[in-house]
């Protein structure tokens, strides 16, 4: 019996893993400071000439940078940022701020952000560049700035985008782009998760649940067994 609640739990932690591997996380960590990240996500570059990225299929508008936390050397006033200490912004002025997948996504989409002062929204779209059917929106609510607030999870001066939240909307139909305008300069982002309304790359909580859940039964059988003996 023991044997089999093992087996059963490795069978559900490889199922789960294995669930997680189809769907595509794009975090910003390793790219430089105030780095337009371009076509990084799709084998090509940033706008620092680094990659070739990883082919996820992804392009960003130019408005789309990549900004180290102050913290930790760079000009990013944020913290608290679950994947690291690189996160995303789409700066105003340069154009659509888009996220473009010609290959399309499904079922859903999420991230972990931090919106210091107003309600901003995303839209995604049926086709590239902000074109084709609303798919959906999102509103992203306001989660403050974290320092001015106390929260002891953003203890410098330089944590005003802090903490980050994680948020996600399911949609049907396939998804081509995601349109960022209304976050222009005014939200922190990063873990974009594809294909998932919960953002995935830093702990995987199907997973250890299911492992958990093994173990406690594991433990009850070798109670029950113990009691048999």
């Amino acid at each position: 019996l023991m044997r089999r609640v093992f087996q059963l739990v490795a069978l559900g932690a490889v199922l789960t893993f294995t669930a997680a591997a189809d769907n595509i996380v794009l975090t910003f960590e390793g790219l430089p400071n105030a780095d337009p990240v371009l076509n990084y996500f799709n084998g090509g570059q940033d706008g620092a000439a680094t990659g070739p990225g990883p082919s996820d299929g992804v392009i960003f508008s130019a408005s789309a940078t990549a900004f180290i936390s102050a913290d930790d050397g760079g000009s990013g006033v944020f913290g608290g940022d679950p994947y690291g200490n690189t996160a995303l912004t789409f700066l105003p002025g340069l154009g659509n701020s888009t996220m473009d997948v010609p290959g399309g996504f499904s079922t859903a989409f999420s991230f972990y952000y931090s919106a210091m002062s107003q309600p901003e929204m995303i839209t995604i779209w049926s086709a590239v560049d902000d074109s084709g059917t609303i798919l959906a929106t999102l509103t992203l609510p306001v989660t403050g700035n974290g320092n001015a607030l106390g929260n002891p999870t953003c203890p410098t001066s330089n944590d005003q985008f802090c903490p980050f939240f994680a948020i996600g909307v399911d949609f049907s139909g396939t998804a081509a782009s995601v349109d960022f305008t209304q976050t222009e300069g005014q939200v922190a982002f990063d873990g974009f998760t594809l294909g998932s309304d919960v953002p995935l790359g830093t702990a995987e909580p199907g997973a250890f649940s299911m492992l958990g859940l093994g173990l406690a039964s594991l433990l009850v059988a070798s109670r029950r067994q113990r009691k048999f003996q």
